[in-house]
């Protein structure tokens, strides 16, 4: 079916509307990789289907869940629902319900998977940099997308604080700032580190998902052990939360939000040091 996708089946009134609905998606401060993917995603629905053609529609989608994680699809499949609805107001998928996708097994991640991670790397001339990236991922909690965006105006190094900014050029999944922090050994890599670093940008993406593609722990995995660290410490699940920048639904999570950056400090140091 994707076969099709250099054979635009769009009106140049519902061009202009796709071109639009990806503009709002970018407004709400999704991660550059998040927008790639809905990009990728709709744009190879819309030159594969005439979209007003449910028949043609269905099919298309039979074919993506025959060949994709179930994740996957339904992640893909309400983008297209929201776009079809939403800027074409097109309401033919609107009744389907996806089944519940079983959550996989948890990976447990361990000291002894940062250090094997931090070994497989001791033979690079960028060893300082991959160290100080693992220690620095797996102490403070940041999300990938978030380590990309750092400058050095986003740490204080004295305080051992990370500035995670929302503006223009800096984006979150949540859309919301927020201070995170790290202990006293990255601190101290991460300054030599810094040191030998000419650019503003502290870490780039491509080079960094490049150079952990076969290494024992991929990236987004760092952020996993420091969650998982966390509550082995006995830290507050609440506090947790706000460090790692998720939703607070919780009436505990709410109470935990006055909380100064000084007084979470404190507690990150209690739990983590």
């Amino acid at each position: 079916m994707r076969s099709n996708r250099n054979r635009p089946m769009l009106s140049a009134n519902q061009q202009e509307k796709l071109k639009q609905y990806l503009g709002l998606l970018a407004l709400e401060q999704k991660s550059k990789h998040w927008l790639s993917c809905v990009n990728k995603w709709l744009n190879e629905f819309v030159q594969s289907v005439d979209v007003q053609n449910v028949s043609q529609v269905t099919e298309y989608l039979k074919n993506l869940q025959d060949k994709m994680h179930p994740v996957t699809y339904k992640k893909e499949f309400y983008q297209i629902r929201r776009f079809l609805r939403e800027s074409l107001e097109l309401n033919y998928l609107d009744k389907i319900r996806l089944p519940r996708v079983n959550a996989p097994l948890v990976k447990i991640v361990t000291n002894e998977d940062i250090r094997k991670t931090v070994e497989y790397f001791s033979n690079s001339k960028f060893y300082l940099r991959y160290r100080a990236f693992i220690l620095l991922m797996s102490s403070s909690g940041l999300r990938p997308s978030e380590a990309w965006q750092l400058k050095l105006e986003d740490i204080d190094f004295v305080n051992r604080k990370i500035y995670i900014r929302v503006d223009a050029k800096h984006h979150t999944k949540t859309g919301k700032a927020r201070v995170a922090f790290f202990n006293e050994k990255t601190q101290f890599v991460l300054e030599r580190y810094i040191k030998q670093n000419k650019n503003r940008r502290i870490f780039n993406e491509s080079h960094f998902s490049r150079a952990f593609r076969h290494a024992p722990l991929r990236v987004k995995e760092f952020r996993k052990f420091f969650s998982q660290e966390w509550t082995r410490r006995n830290g507050n699940h609440a506090v947790k939360e706000i460090l790692m920048g998720h939703a607070q639904s919780s009436v505990d999570a709410q109470h935990y939000l006055a909380l100064s950056e000084e007084d979470l400090k404190r507690i990150y140091d209690k739990v983590m040091e």
